[in-house]
């Protein structure tokens, strides 16, 4: 203990110029968060699903009957352009989808369909009618540093 007491104050002076910097930054953090929400959605598409036994029990599997159900993803999405109602989203979340429905930050909840999708990438593609959407400002990326 007796090794720190002459760094107290150091540690003292520290402490007390970061603080300024966490209320700054949590300042700033709140700000992107009230700017972007209303450009953030969840997306959750439905699709009919087929359960097989056969990868648990093998051939015998077969034998059990194929039991079909209403399976749902949940995912997010982002608007990218509120004039035509894109939105870019991850492929696993609408693949297969019979019915996709977007729900928006202020809670409506509408229908899209699938523009484009890439399930390399895993990146999709879905368009929603236009009507009082908000976006996000996307910035350059050749303009970023690092932190």
């Amino acid at each position: 203990m007796k090794l720190f007491k002459p760094f107290l104050p150091i540690i003292c002076i520290v402490c007390a110029f970061a603080a300024p910097t966490r209320k700054e930054f949590s300042e700033a953090f709140i700000q992107v968060a009230e700017n972007g929400n209303p450009a953030i959605v969840s997306i959750v598409s439905e699709k009919m699903v087929e359960r097989s036994f056969h990868q648990f029990f093998g051939p015998f599997g077969d034998r059990f009957p194929q039991e079909k159900f209403k399976g749902h993803s949940l995912g997010s999405g982002v608007i990218i352009d509120a004039d035509e109602g894109y939105i870019v989203t991850n492929n696993h979340v609408i693949e297969d989808a019979e019915e996709i429905k977007v729900v928006m930050f202020d809670k409506r909840e509408v229908k899209a369909t699938i523009v484009a999708a890439d399930p390399p990438s895993d990146l999709a593609v879905i368009k929603v009618d236009p009507g009082n959407l908000s976006t996000v400002e996307l910035g350059n990326s050749d303009q970023l540093s690092v932190g």
